[in-house]
């Protein structure tokens, strides 16, 4: 990876899970970083990043940034909550800050695909919700006028992973033949994409961050088996719904950056995970 480029101001829009460890990593590489969010806990700089009068006097105060991320969840919100999320969020940035680089924490789940097949950044992408829809719009938004878009696998790491505490408490299980491929990334990874696709002489304008080796549902639990010498969880009272994509999602693109993941699969992030639930293997 040739760097072209080194930010000297990041703002990061959101302070959760990822957004915190991000800007963990600027604080670290001494570059300013400033986190907004709602939340206090989560923020340096307590603001709703969809008022655009807001983000307009926070740069007065701070200078405006040469690097902003939207790293934004809604938590499950509905249609309305991502539009007024996302989409509002991405005017704003895109009005504001135009200079910037600006990158956009976007969902992998956009592709929509069923069969199993592989999916890159060329892919259509038909989403399975409605919100999907929205996300694809903020999407579009901020390519045209320049930006970066980062399809994001679903996050695990230090203290998250739902698939992980299903398993450990039985409340999961393997459906049918188990043969739904899952892509995750772990948090470090994905940290480290934003990175790269911050710093780096980015051709394209929308990059896959998932982990180089998807994995079907029956492997995973059939691996955190053999690890942790507990049974997987019967069929018997999991709703029987497939439910979500099943796909494969390639991060080739990515990769040509530079960028390559400390954890390949979910099976090599998997026991620093359960060690930070305070399972031993």
């Amino acid at each position: 990876m040739v760097a072209e480029r080194f930010p000297r101001s990041v703002w990061i829009l959101g302070g959760g899970y990822l957004g915190a460890a991000l800007h963990e990593h600027w604080l670290r590489a001494g570059v300013d970083s400033y986190r907004f969010d709602v939340v206090p806990e989560r923020a340096d700089v307590v603001a709703d990043v969809t008022d655009g009068d807001v983000l307009q006097e926070k740069a007065a105060e701070l200078g405006a940034p040469d690097t902003v991320f939207v790293c934004l969840s809604t938590s499950g919100g509905d249609c309305d909550d991502y539009r007024r999320l996302y989409v509002r969020s991405v005017e704003h940035v895109n009005r504001l800050f135009p200079a910037a680089r600006r990158i956009l924490c976007s969902s992998t789940s956009l592709y929509g695909v069923l069969d199993g097949s592989w999916a890159t950044e060329a892919h259509s992408c038909d989403p399975l919700h409605e919100q999907g829809l929205v996300l694809l719009e903020a999407e579009r938004l901020l390519k045209q006028a320049g930006g970066i878009v980062a399809r994001l696998a679903p996050l695990y790491g230090p203290g998250r992973s739902v698939l992980l505490k299903k398993f450990l408490d039985g409340s999961g299980c393997v459906h049918g033949a188990g043969d739904r491929w899952l892509n995750y990334v772990h948090r470090d990874d994905a940290v480290a994409a934003l990175v790269v696709l911050a710093v780096s002489d980015c051709r394209h304008q929308c990059y896959n961050v998932v982990d180089a080796v998807p994995m079907v549902k029956a492997d995973v639990y059939g691996f955190l088996s053999e690890l942790t010498g507990l049974e997987i969880p019967a069929d018997d009272g999991c709703s029987s719904r497939r439910g979500g994509t099943n796909q494969r999602v390639s991060s080739a693109l990515l990769m040509a950056l530079g960028w390559q993941p400390l954890y390949p699969s979910f099976a090599d992030g998997a026991p620093g995970v359960l060690e930070s639930f305070g399972f031993e293997v």
